[in-house]
């Protein structure tokens, strides 16, 4: 049998609505309804931030190496003239002023001779241009 009078049930009191709970590094109080302070969550954030642009610049890279892979050899001169004016291969390719056309968004595929690219657009297909019509996207900047 069970004696009632030598068990001791150990019971933790509930914390009080009000009581501050220091958070597991114990420089601040827990932000309410987390189990972390302010300044703990902004270094998670923060290092998942840097965990997902490492991610997508692994990824990136991969693209870029298929891409060149796909696309043959390309000209060394073209392409470091190219790295010189651009930070990535997308770009914005700007028409000739006679032409009377709009400028257009475009990825680098390719660097051929003579300062030219050979570009992949959204709606128009490969098109070759000249060098000196391209200028980096700032829509889309990416630091490799």
């Amino acid at each position: 049998m069970l004696n009632m009078e030598t068990t001791q049930i150990k019971t933790e009191k509930a914390p009080d609505r009000d009581e501050i709970r220091l958070c597991s590094c114990g420089n601040g109080a827990r932000r309410r309804g987390n189990a972390d302070c302010l300044v703990c969550h902004h270094v998670s954030v923060k290092a998942s931030r840097l965990r997902r642009q490492a991610d997508l610049k692994a990824r990136f890279m991969v693209l870029e190496a298929a891409i060149d892979k796909l696309a043959g050899v390309s000209d060394p001169a073209t392409r470091r003239a190219f790295e010189a004016r651009c930070r990535n291969r997308f770009v914005v390719v700007w028409p000739d002023q006679s032409a009377g056309k709009k400028r257009f968004d475009a990825l680098v595929i390719k660097f051929l001779e003579g300062d030219k690219l050979l570009v992949m657009t959204y709606d128009r297909g490969f098109q070759q241009v000249p060098l000196e019509r391209v200028t980096q996207d700032p829509a889309r900047v990416w630091n490799p």
